[in-house]
Parts: structure tokens; sequence; C-alpha cells
């Protein structure tokens, strides 16, 4: 089993950038869902503030 992660700050990533990444809390259930049907994901978790995004999967 591996573990994923992903993700940018506002330390890494300009502002830019993170817009571009970033998820409305309405899209998030939507982004969880599509993920978790790729046969190589279990399970997973996306945290997306203001400041960062990151993914995490299993």
């Amino acid at each position: 089993m591996h573990i994923l992660v992903v993700g940018v700050d506002y330390k890494s990533a300009p502002i830019e950038i993170r817009e571009k990444v970033s998820f409305q809390p309405n899209e998030l259930a939507e982004a969880m869902v599509q993920l978790k049907e790729e046969k190589s994901i279990l399970e997973n978790i996306i945290v997306s503030t203001c400041n960062r995004t990151e993914i995490y999967a299993v």
C-alpha cells in the first residue's frame, strides 16, 4: 500500500496557482468521488483552504 500526498500552499505557490487548484466547498464531495473511481485509489481526502490545497490518497 502506498500513500500519496500532493499539495500547494502559500509558501510554495503564488495565489494564481493556488486559485487554479483550489476546491469550493460544493466541489469537494464530487472531486473525492472522482478520485475514488480511479482503480488505484482506495480512499482519499482533500483539504482546501484559502492558503493551501492538499490531496491525500491510499
